[in-house]
């Protein structure tokens, strides 16, 4: 970095005493973004595009630009670096820009503002509107938890109207369920309040049927069936992946203090950081 700064005040100085040697009459190639280093057929450029005339600097996979005011490397795609010296191939997909991290050589994204994810994949939604809740609250998991007589996925469902006389609404994973009045609607008594295990502990085991089992009809993998108001669900032990309904996958991988570890169905185990 000294030695390329040294450069070019050496060459800033020669533009003062020498102001007609200060550009080059070498013209500029056009294809300059149609070349991509991650392909495989992929072929480096000749000299006269990637080395400088004026100063003796080398565009490892790019051109020089030079003009009457500046030299600079041009990176083809995929390539970063201020002399383009190095390769960037991890798929970003279109949120998100390649970067290598410095002294590592680990290839990471960059993601736009509002996406997240090891492939800038993940939408963050604005926190104030994130779960568009008709009648209800968006809880961390940017689920809507319904007021006392709504339901649906946005609680914009009124129980009264859905279920006659008699039944008691509840939701169950964004569909409308009817139960008869005074029927059991889980195994937990909304008023019992269990505590969470750590699902990625050495001595972690399943709890029990009968406090994973949600009316019969599927069980909480990791996890307990409980009613809060009129919702029936899952609450998910420590160590599992947000967004499962049916705290189905564990997550154990350590992500520090600004990441969470979630995972992804082909990718599994990954982190998502802040």
């Amino acid at each position: 970095m000294a030695s390329l700064l040294k450069i070019m005040v050496l060459y800033t100085l020669a533009c003062a005493f020498f102001p007609y040697r200060a550009y080059s009459d070498n013209p500029v190639p056009t294809n300059l973004s149609t070349a991509d280093v991650c392909s495989p057929t992929y072929v480096k450029r000749p000299d006269s595009e990637s080395s400088c005339s004026l100063i003796p600097l080398s565009c490892e996979f790019g051109v020089c630009i030079e003009s009457i005011d500046t030299i600079h490397c041009k990176c083809d795609l995929g390539a970063t670096g201020q002399l383009c010296e190095q390769r960037c191939c991890r798929n970003c997909g279109a949120h998100g820009s390649c970067r290598v991290v410095p002294g590592s050589g680990i290839e990471m994204c960059n993601c736009e503002q509002n996406y997240t994810g090891a492939f800038c994949e993940i939408p963050i939604h604005e926190a104030n509107n994130s779960c568009n809740c008709a009648h209800g609250s968006c809880n961390d998991a940017r689920t809507c938890i319904c007021n006392k007589g709504w339901t649906g996925a946005t609680c914009n469902i009124s129980c009264s109207d859905h279920c006659g006389h008699g039944n008691t609404c509840a939701e169950v994973f964004s569909k409308v369920t009817c139960i008869p009045t005074g029927m059991e609607t889980s195994s937990q008594s909304q008023t019992t309040i269990i505590p969470r295990q750590d699902a990625c502990s050495s001595d972690y085991v399943l709890r029990p049927v009968q406090e994973r089992e949600c009316m019969g009809m599927y069980n909480c993998t990791y996890g307990i069936c409980v009613t809060q108001g009129h919702y029936l669900g899952c609450q998910c032990d420590i160590g599992v992946s947000p967004g499962n309904q049916l705290c189905e996958h564990k997550c154990c991988t350590d992500c520090g203090n600004n990441g969470q570890c979630y995972y992804h169905p082909e990718l599994k185990e990954m982190c998502n950081c802040e």
